[in-house]
């Protein structure tokens, strides 16, 4: 896009979370419309994300001790996941922590579904989210102990997504899994799944 047009470069100019909220007060109008359905938590994100890098939440000011003419403010982030940049940033350090804790074995992407008709159960009561995190250890468990024939403890991180890529409402787990795990003495036993074959007392696939 060409500025002499009126209209910005995408090198001007980045779309961001916060531009698409408060751009023709979107956010504004969103709530007045459905205030009720509304979480606490949700208006509270948007909330700081709203007023990231703003002046209102506190800035740090650097001088120069020779050239007291230069300065520079540092505005406070806001820390919210919702955040183009704070969330960019604590994504970053959550993926290098979790690369840290991970151990240096074979791991597998596993994602886990449900029938759509069980979608609403979990958005009426979103306690039971916590019950969908443990299952899916648990299935892991089982799992690993069928195709080992042994009680093998597998490392895994196991994370929630409420929505999919469509942005409705769909409750499903993205889980980085080893391929094998500990004994009961604490030592590592591989297991690499290379063929195709259903297990049907478990429910799941190996592929």
């Amino acid at each position: 896009m060409s500025s002499k047009s009126g209209l910005l470069s995408s090198t001007e100019h980045k779309i961001t979370i916060n531009h698409i909220f408060s751009h023709n007060r979107n956010w504004e109008r969103y709530v007045l419309q459905h205030r009720d359905s509304i979480r606490s938590v949700e208006l509270s994100e948007v909330d700081k994300m709203l007023t990231c890098r703003d002046s209102s939440r506190g800035y740090f000011v650097y001088q120069c001790p020779k050239h007291s003419e230069q300065i520079k403010v540092l505005r406070f982030g806001c820390n919210s996941s919702l955040c183009t940049h704070c969330g960019t940033k604590f994504t970053d350090e959550w993926s290098d922590r979790i690369t840290e804790l991970t151990f240096d074995v074979p791991h597998r992407h596993i994602v886990f579904t449900m029938p759509e008709m069980l979608w609403p159960l979990f958005k009426a009561d979103r306690t039971l989210q916590k019950d969908l995190l443990d299952c899916a250890i648990r299935t892991l468990k089982k799992v690993i102990h069928f195709f080992m024939g042994r009680d093998i403890r597998p490392g895994a991180i196991v994370a929630l997504h409420t929505y999919g890529k469509d942005l409705k409402w769909n409750p499903h787990l993205h889980s980085i899994t080893t391929e094998g795990g500990f004994d009961t003495r604490g030592n590592w036993i591989g297991q690499g799944f290379s063929s195709t074959g259903r297990c049907a007392s478990a429910g799941c696939t190996r592929s």
